[in-house]
């Protein structure tokens, strides 16, 4: 039982990691967009934050200081930065 749920951990943190590299690509090319598309994909990408990274973290009780790996946002696989770090980055600027 506890392999199981170590293994589940794992997996919600990957997709909540996916969820911010996501967000962090997409929010770079909305300065490129016309103002309605711009305010559709931000209403997409606000949706998409709400379901991929709030509520998984609501859903599994992770905190702020969890450290993600995101290539997308440091460069590197190696390098990892924490829940906020990621938010402050992604979220924060929508």
């Amino acid at each position: 039982m506890g392999l199981f749920n170590f293994l589940k951990a794992g997996g919600e943190r990957i997709k909540l990691a996916k969820t911010f590299a996501l967000i962090y690509i997409e929010e770079k090319t909305l300065s490129s967009l016309g103002i309605d598309e711009m305010k559709s994909k931000t209403l997409d990408l606000v949706y998409v934050a709400k379901k991929g990274i709030v509520e998984r973290m609501e859903r599994e009780q992770m905190s702020m200081i969890h450290k993600l790996s995101i290539p997308a946002i440091t460069g590197s696989s190696i390098n990892t930065i924490t829940i906020m770090q990621a938010w402050k980055l992604t979220i924060s600027r929508l």
